[in-house]
């Protein structure tokens, strides 16, 4: 047996907005993972051709070829497409994930070139999930919601602002005036992201689409993703942003496959910290996220203030654990349960689901 025999490669990529470095790394029998080569390419179409013209060159497996990268805000976004159309395999890892794995390496230093190693070396030690492109639905959904986040935190902050220049022992107005402005003008683009949101989730057939019966792609896609959330938002709590959010930032539920996933990737896991006789406890987790988990605690509060199902539900957790907080998690953790569960099965809401739990529908 050669235990000096490849069996597997990986390209790992560390990319930033206008280079990034990629290694090739690969396998042996007997589990060792060696640096083939690793170079530097600018963050362009030029840089990728001129990327696969070197894996091309330096690769020594005729077999598949997987790449991995990290999720850096939109940089990776251009090089993963042009990866998957020009018929690669491609995963992409979450930050927080990469740093965990980094960790694990006796290198305490940080370089582009250490970072794309430790990619390399994850995609040759893990099965990662294959990388799927956002259809064009979902991808301008996750535009609208993630601006009118950010529009809501910059509210918060403008307001916050105001309140205390409107509370200044010495008031100038020129400033006073251009800060309300400006207050009103970001209610005015979070109105209009409402709207914009609201029309994207809704279908109404054309004239012509009535009388043929014959939808494009795109407008099945759009008239299928309504009759849905028409269903949807019979559950207690979720609303059209709710809703919208977690359709965008899961590709509507394609890149889940079970509850539990849902609630992890959500940040709404509880954490069991237990070792030998040593417990410390149940946390909530800090990762997930965190577009998911921001949108689901007003409504978990606001469903159990109407709602009298989902209010014993509260009440019931309220008293375990003697906590609000641990209360409005539960109900944030069931809400989100229940659009999984009826999204998939394209049902609505019954007060029962609520009271036996999310999971009673039909999987």
């Amino acid at each position: 047996m050669d235990l000096d025999e490849k069996i597997a490669e990986n390209v790992g990529v560390d990319i930033a907005k206008k280079t990034f470095v990629a290694c090739l790394s690969y396998l042996l029998l007997d589990r060792t993972i060696r640096v083939n080569v690793i170079k530097e390419f600018n963050n362009s179409v030029a840089g990728f051709e001129s990327l696969l013209v070197w894996v091309c060159k330096h690769r020594q497996l005729d077999r598949p070829l997987l790449f991995t990268l990290e999720s850096t805000g939109v940089y990776h976004e251009n090089l993963t497409h042009y990866l998957h159309q020009a018929g690669h395999q491609v995963s992409v890892v979450l930050a927080n994930q990469a740093k965990k794995y980094k960790e694990s390496f006796p290198e305490s230093s940080k370089t582009d070139y250490l970072d794309a190693r430790s990619l390399a070396s994850m995609g040759l030690e893990r099965k990662l999930k294959l990388w799927e492109p956002t259809s064009d639905f979902y991808q301008e959904l996750k535009v609208l919601t993630r601006e009118r986040s950010s529009l809501i935190k910059d509210k918060t902050a403008l307001t916050n602002r105001v309140e205390a220049i409107n509370h200044s022992s010495k008031v100038y107005q020129m400033q006073q005036k251009l800060k309300q402005e400006h207050l009103a003008l970001i209610k005015k683009q979070i109105q209009a992201y409402d709207r914009a949101i609201k029309e994207h989730l809704t279908f109404k057939a054309s004239k012509e689409e009535k009388n043929t019966g014959v939808f494009s792609p795109a407008r099945a896609e759009k008239r299928a993703v309504a009759q849905k959330v028409k269903k949807i938002l019979t559950i207690p709590g979720v609303g059209y942003i709710v809703l919208a959010t977690l359709l965008s930032e899961t590709d509507g539920f394609a890149r889940i496959n079970n509850v539990r996933q849902l609630v992890a990737y959500a940040g709404l896991n509880i954490k069991l910290s237990q070792s030998g006789t040593s417990v410390d406890g149940s946390k909530l987790s800090k990762g997930g996220n965190r577009h998911i988990k921001s949108v689901l605690f007003f409504p978990s509060y606001s469903a159990k203030n109407h709602y009298d199902e989902i209010k014993t539900y509260y009440e019931r957790i309220v008293k375990k654990h003697g906590s609000g907080k641990v209360g409005a998690i539960s109900v944030a953790r069931k809400i989100l349960k229940l659009t999984y569960t009826l999204w998939k099965n394209g049902m609505e809401y019954d007060p029962n689901f609520a009271k036996t739990g999310a999971t009673s529908a039909p999987i």
